[in-house]
């Protein structure tokens, strides 16, 4: 694991009729001429027909072609990650900390609990967590993600509520964690005085967005922080991220993985950047699990 700051034609040939010397061209019957005319007729339809459809078709196939090599490529906002089997969890319901009610998915058990709260683009759903959540319930650890709010500058509100609820479900310890707009939420729900939170994930997250971070409140934090990002995040994650890790005085974590893609996309896309993100999210917990720092 490394931390680091890191698209010919043819014409018909013609019928020669050779007259010798010695012999008279014989005299052409009427009936004859009317069908050979009709014959020459027909043959000329044919091959003005043939070479039409011939050009339309070429002339077709070409504009198909430059239309498809004009068509403008565009990568997809969002990714489908991979299901994990509806055993792996059991569906939920809490109430967010104004007691709005959300649903959300219950992994695992145990005393040391995480909450993850996904990205907020058109498609993101609580599925782009699932196969991490699986493999820390696999670890030991208690896994709630959730359906989030739509009024994004207000899913701390779900964040809090859901670190309530692992707790009232047995939790002695609770990590916040997510991606993107669940980053900021839960970052902004740790600098609340009352969170009783023990850790903070940040993936991909923004410091001037829907929430707005300053230097001192961030400082303000006590609970250790692991902040990670893809280098070419288009949204500028990357440099958020370094920012963060200048401003916390509690024991931080700074990751940049070398990719273009934001958030959990990583993890879809799977591979040594998102090996290398799932292991340091399992690495942090771990540590959060065997020290004890409240936000």
């Amino acid at each position: 694991m490394r931390y680091r700051e890191r698209l010919d034609g043819r014409r018909p040939a013609r019928s020669l009729i050779r007259v010798t010397d010695t012999q008279a061209p014989l005299p052409l019957q009427p009936t004859l001429t009317r069908r050979s005319l009709a014959a020459l007729v027909i043959g000329l339809f044919l091959i003005t027909v043939a070479g039409c459809s011939s050009s339309e078709s070429s002339e077709s196939s070409s504009t198909s072609s430059a239309e498809a090599s004009s068509a403008p490529t565009t990568n997809p906002t969002t990714t489908t990650g991979p299901s994990v089997p509806s055993g792996a969890y059991r569906e939920v319901e809490f109430n967010a900390q104004d007691g709005a009610m959300r649903s959300g998915r219950l992994f695992g058990e145990g005393a040391v609990a995480v909450v993850l709260s996904h990205m907020g683009r058109p498609g993101d759903t609580q599925d782009d967590w699932a196969p991490f959540a699986a493999e820390l319930a696999g670890h030991g650890y208690q896994v709630l993600t959730y359906e989030r709010r739509s009024a994004l500058s207000e899913v701390w509100l779900d964040v809090l509520g859901a670190a309530a609820y692992l707790r009232d479900n047995g939790a002695e310890r609770v990590v916040a964690g997510g991606a993107s707009i669940g980053a900021m939420a839960s970052l902004y729900a740790a600098e609340q005085p009352t969170s009783n939170l023990d850790g903070v994930i940040w993936l991909a997250g923004i410091v001037q967005g829907r929430y707005t971070f300053q230097q001192a409140d961030v400082a303000a934090v006590g609970c250790p922080m692991l902040l990670m990002s893809g280098d070419r995040d288009r949204y500028g994650a990357a440099d958020d991220a370094r920012q963060l890790h200048e401003w916390v005085t509690a024991p931080k974590q700074l990751l940049i993985v070398d990719s273009d893609l934001h958030g959990t996309d990583i993890l879809h896309e799977g591979g040594p950047n998102a090996t290398e993100l799932t292991s340091a999210m399992l690495s942090f917990i771990d540590q959060v699990a065997a020290e004890s720092s409240t936000c």
